[in-house]
């Protein structure tokens, strides 16, 4: 599954793909080629934004319990 979180900055919305954070690659990101569907959409995310139920369980009790997201993971900026 993949995570994604909205958040206002200067009263302006942003929604962002949460990701693991990769080793230094040059500032190049990983192509997104890992497929994800629900209800009958697709979306392609990077391998490194991929997460488990597990993994997602444990992002989602830390916003709950601080507001916000681990800074152990990466946000990738969408442009909708």
């Amino acid at each position: 599954m993949t995570l994604e979180v909205r958040r206002l900055v200067n009263g302006e919305p942003f929604q962002h793909v949460l990701g693991h954070r990769l080793p230094d690659r040059d500032g190049a990101e990983a192509a997104p080629d890992e497929v994800i569907g629900w209800n009958g959409h697709t979306t392609a995310v990077g391998p490194h934004e991929v997460f488990t139920g597990t993994e997602a369980a444990d992002v989602f009790s830390h916003y709950l319990a601080t507001g916000w997201v681990p800074e152990s993971l990466g946000l990738r900026h969408l442009r909708l």
